[in-house]
């Protein structure tokens, strides 16, 4: 009966032990909900200037952003059926008026096709132009008149060092700095796709 008694006493201990365990978060939380005090919310004040310029840049050359879709070509062992499955996702942005568009090589390698959706929501289909895996950069074209370039014309030009803006896929923007590489990609400054 001693030994009945003593192991009845374990399970429930084991048992409160673990429901505590479980609760621990949302007791931790009661806790500091009641702890806390809230902010005042502070006025941020005028934007500086290079938060104006990155602004003033996204809404001028948002437009050319691309959002691409990948995809392959996959066998159903059942039916011997050919299958076009999804492969991956990524961004890039038009280079000309010729429907070139630029983007990683690591969003095209190895898919058997590409879909470009412009910032209009028009879907086309891309073909690959060329590569540069050491690079990571590929180029796509796409129906011409589907769009144009990025501001600035049909030639992007390099300086020996600036700021860059990145826009992605989901019309977000990263800043960020680059030295002068043209010397790397083997390029002149005034190259341009066509």
């Amino acid at each position: 009966m001693h030994a009945f008694a003593l192991s009845r006493f374990l399970f429930w201990f084991v048992i409160f032990f673990l429901i505590a365990l479980a609760s621990r978060p949302w007791i931790e939380d009661l806790f500091i909900r009641y702890q806390a005090e809230p902010r005042e919310i502070m006025a941020r004040g005028d934007l500086a200037a290079d938060e104006q310029t990155t602004i003033a840049i996204f809404e001028s050359v948002s437009p050319s952003v691309v959002y691409i879709t990948t995809s392959g070509r996959v066998m159903d062992l059942l039916s011997r059926n050919l299958l076009e499955v999804p492969r991956g996702t990524g961004s890039g942005f038009m280079w000309d008026r010729h429907g070139h568009v630029v983007t990683n090589y690591h969003v095209v390698a190895d898919v058997q096709a590409a879909y470009v959706r412009l910032s209009n929501q028009r879907v086309y289909e891309a073909a690959l132009v060329g590569v540069s895996p050491e690079h990571d950069i590929a180029v796509l074209r796409i129906d011409s008149g589907a769009g144009g370039p990025a501001a600035g014309g049909d030639r992007l030009q390099s300086r020996s060092q600036g700021r860059a803006e990145g826009l992605g896929d989901r019309q977000s923007v990263r800043v960020g700095l680059f030295p002068d590489r043209r010397g790397d990609l083997g390029a002149r400054s005034d190259d341009s796709v066509g």
